[in-house]
């Protein structure tokens, strides 16, 4: 009975001490709140900062073509093809009214000063250009079927810019009997990537053809929530 009693006491310290340790931590959360947008609900002509984190943006105001992050507002969940890039599947952003859009491959933001920090978490949607296309395809790319599957890939970098490690999230995937479709903000933890600067993400896809993958490359992110130092 005296070792079960004491057994007890130990777990119940145990618990109690790394709950405090996690309630003792301090984060700051990035929500792109602070960004001003244009009358279409958007920035997509600049890179620009939110909080602590810059995010790459290559405009060419020729063709109004970007590549990188862009700002957003829109939830326009009905229309579908690439004139709706912007707008992410669901009907607001994860926390207050706006959020990031990821396009293409190689995709950066970093933290200022070249400083590290532990990313806790991240929320991650499909926007709806992708959504809808792998829902019902188009003119470029396929209906999703068994088998299929696209995800996005997040690198954690140091701010010597080495690759630490990588995390990956399924915008979709129909194998094993899935037939699945991210419709809603969903929590991605990234802690295993350790102390970094700097975020860059890729796309993959089942869909891929004679110029690369069909499937559109973009993604909406918000509420990146970093550790503080103490």
């Amino acid at each position: 009975m005296r070792k079960k009693i004491i057994f007890s006491f130990l777990a119940t310290s145990l618990v109690l001490f790394f709950t405090a340790c996690d309630e003792e931590k301090k984060y700051a959360t990035v929500d792109f709140e602070d960004i001003s947008l244009d009358s279409t609900q958007v920035h997509k002509t600049s890179a620009f900062t939110s909080g602590a984190i810059t995010f790459a943006n290559a405009y060419t105001a020729d063709w109004d073509y970007y590549e990188g992050f862009a700002a957003s507002a829109k939830t326009d969940m009905e229309t579908a093809g690439f004139t709706n890039d912007l707008s992410v599947y669901a009907t607001s952003a994860a926390s207050g009214k706006q959020f990031a859009v990821i396009y293409k491959d190689n995709a950066s933001c970093s933290f200022d000063s070249n400083t590290e920090y532990i990313i806790r978490d991240i929320k991650l949607n499909n926007n709806t250009y992708a959504y809808l296309s792998m829902k019902n395809g188009d003119l470029y790319s396929k209906k999703f079927v068994t088998n299929d599957w696209f995800k996005i890939t997040i690198f954690g970098h140091n701010k010597l810019d080495v690759k630490l490690d990588s995390i990956d999230f399924y915008l979709a995937d129909f194998r094993d009997g899935k037939a699945y479709i991210c419709d809603k903000w969903t929590t991605v933890n990234l802690e295993k990537l350790g102390l970094i600067n700097k975020l860059s993400f890729s796309f993959s896809s089942t869909d891929n053809g004679e110029w690369g993958m069909n499937t559109p490359a973009y993604a909406c992110i918000d509420d990146i929530t970093y550790i503080l130092p103490e």
